[in-house]
C-alpha cells in the first residue's frame, strides 16, 4: 500500500497536476497558468500524492494587509 504524501508542488511537479486537472475540470487550466502561479510570490501549491500519483492539489492565495494608524 502506498502511502499518502503533502508536497509543495514546483516545475517538475506540474505534469502530475495538469493530468489531475484534465481528469477533474477537463483542462482548466493551461500548463503556462501554473507555471504563473508556482513562480508567484503570493501563492502556495500543495499536492496530496499517492506514490507516484497526483491525487489532490489546492492552490493558496496569501495575502499581506498591512494597516496604517495615525495617532
Amino acid at each position: 500500500m502506498n502511502s499518502i504524501t503533502l508536497q509543495t508542488i514546483d516545475h517538475p511537479l506540474l505534469p502530475k497536476v495538469l493530468e489531475l486537472d484534465q481528469v477533474c475540470f477537463n483542462g482548466l487550466w493551461a500548463i503556462a497558468g501554473y507555471h504563473r502561479e508556482v513562480d508567484s510570490l503570493n501563492r502556495e501549491l500543495i499536492a496530496l500524492l499517492s506514490g507516484d500519483r497526483s491525487i489532490g492539489y489546492s492552490v493558496t492565495v496569501l495575502y499581506q494587509i498591512c494597516s496604517l494608524a495615525q495617532f
